[in-house]
Protein backbone atom coordinates (compact mmCIF):
# COMPACT_ATOMS: atom_id res chain seq x y z
CA UNK A 1 0.00 0.00 0.00
CA UNK A 2 0.97 3.70 -0.81
CA UNK A 3 0.49 4.99 2.04
CA UNK A 4 2.30 2.59 4.49
CA UNK A 5 5.48 3.37 2.43
CA UNK A 6 5.00 6.78 2.41
CA UNK A 7 4.70 6.75 6.43
CA UNK A 8 7.62 4.29 5.80
CA UNK A 9 9.52 7.54 4.36
CA UNK A 10 8.19 9.77 6.74
CA UNK A 11 10.26 8.51 9.19
CA UNK A 12 13.37 10.36 7.95
CA UNK A 13 12.01 13.18 6.26
CA UNK A 14 13.48 16.50 6.55
CA UNK A 15 10.96 18.42 9.17
CA UNK A 16 12.65 21.97 9.73
CA UNK A 17 11.81 23.21 13.24
CA UNK A 18 10.29 26.98 13.07
CA UNK A 19 10.16 28.63 16.43
CA UNK A 20 9.82 25.37 18.27
CA UNK A 21 7.50 23.54 15.95
CA UNK A 22 7.15 21.32 12.75
CA UNK A 23 7.49 23.97 9.53
CA UNK A 24 4.09 24.65 8.23
CA UNK A 25 5.66 23.94 4.66
CA UNK A 26 7.22 20.88 5.51
CA UNK A 27 3.93 20.13 7.50
CA UNK A 28 1.95 20.55 4.77
CA UNK A 29 3.86 18.93 1.82
CA UNK A 30 4.07 15.89 4.10
CA UNK A 31 0.37 15.54 4.73
CA UNK A 32 -0.23 16.28 0.80
CA UNK A 33 2.27 13.02 0.24
CA UNK A 34 0.32 11.17 2.58
CA UNK A 35 -3.06 12.49 1.48
CA UNK A 36 -2.52 11.84 -2.28
CA UNK A 37 -1.26 7.67 -1.58
CA UNK A 38 -4.37 7.39 0.63
CA UNK A 39 -6.13 8.44 -2.40
CA UNK A 40 -4.30 6.23 -4.35
CA UNK A 41 -4.61 3.14 -2.23
CA UNK A 42 -8.40 4.00 -2.14
CA UNK A 43 -9.17 4.81 -5.85
CA UNK A 44 -10.41 8.06 -4.07
CA UNK A 45 -10.43 11.61 -5.65
CA UNK A 46 -7.73 14.22 -4.46
CA UNK A 47 -10.04 17.85 -3.66
CA UNK A 48 -8.96 21.08 -2.19
CA UNK A 49 -10.57 19.43 1.52
CA UNK A 50 -9.09 15.93 1.18
CA UNK A 51 -9.73 13.08 -0.73
CA UNK A 52 -13.56 12.10 -1.13
CA UNK A 53 -14.33 8.47 -1.77
CA UNK A 54 -17.42 7.37 -4.03
CA UNK A 55 -19.90 4.64 -3.44
CA UNK A 56 -23.23 2.67 -4.96
CA UNK A 57 -25.94 2.66 -2.33
CA UNK A 58 -29.02 1.02 -3.11
CA UNK A 59 -31.50 3.75 -2.03
CA UNK A 60 -29.38 6.94 -2.17
CA UNK A 61 -27.57 6.24 -5.58
CA UNK A 62 -23.57 7.73 -5.36
CA UNK A 63 -22.78 8.52 -2.13
CA UNK A 64 -19.21 10.12 -1.23
CA UNK A 65 -17.11 10.32 2.05
CA UNK A 66 -14.67 13.16 2.60
CA UNK A 67 -11.39 11.93 4.58
CA UNK A 68 -8.62 14.38 5.35
CA UNK A 69 -5.60 14.30 7.30
CA UNK A 70 -4.63 16.70 10.06
CA UNK A 71 -1.24 17.00 11.23
CA UNK A 72 -1.08 16.95 15.23
CA UNK A 73 1.57 18.66 17.70
CA UNK A 74 4.33 16.41 18.30
CA UNK A 75 3.56 16.41 22.12
CA UNK A 76 -0.67 15.01 20.89
CA UNK A 77 -1.04 13.14 23.62
CA UNK A 78 -2.95 9.67 21.36
CA UNK A 79 -3.83 7.34 24.20
CA UNK A 80 -5.33 9.98 26.13
CA UNK A 81 -7.34 11.30 22.71
CA UNK A 82 -8.16 7.70 22.11
CA UNK A 83 -9.55 7.33 26.30
CA UNK A 84 -11.67 10.17 25.31
CA UNK A 85 -13.37 8.94 22.36
CA UNK A 86 -13.85 5.87 24.38
CA UNK A 87 -15.55 7.80 26.94
CA UNK A 88 -17.75 9.30 24.87
CA UNK A 89 -18.58 6.72 23.18
CA UNK A 90 -19.61 4.76 26.55
CA UNK A 91 -21.56 7.90 27.14
CA UNK A 92 -23.50 8.11 23.72
CA UNK A 93 -24.30 4.11 24.47
CA UNK A 94 -25.28 5.14 28.16
CA UNK A 95 -27.63 7.71 26.99
CA UNK A 96 -29.02 5.31 24.06
CA UNK A 97 -29.72 2.61 26.35
CA UNK A 98 -31.71 5.17 28.85
CA UNK A 99 -33.86 6.79 26.53
CA UNK A 100 -34.18 3.68 25.37
CA UNK A 101 -35.65 2.54 29.01
CA UNK A 102 -37.58 5.34 29.23
CA UNK A 103 -39.42 5.01 26.17
CA UNK A 104 -40.53 1.16 27.43
CA UNK A 105 -41.91 2.85 30.54
CA UNK A 106 -44.07 5.56 28.11
CA UNK A 107 -44.98 2.43 26.11
CA UNK A 108 -45.72 0.36 28.98
CA UNK A 109 -47.97 2.97 30.61
CA UNK A 110 -49.52 3.83 27.36
CA UNK A 111 -50.77 -0.08 27.09
CA UNK A 112 -51.97 0.44 30.82
CA UNK A 113 -54.12 3.29 30.54
CA UNK A 114 -55.36 2.19 27.16
CA UNK A 115 -56.66 -1.32 28.93
CA UNK A 116 -58.60 0.71 31.45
Amino acid sequence: MKIHEQLDLAYNAPLRDSEGKLNQTDRNALRATLLQALCEDLSATMTADGAVLSFEHDYWGSLCVEVSLKMKDPEYDVEAAAQEHLNKLRAAEEKKIAAMKKAAERETKRKATKKV
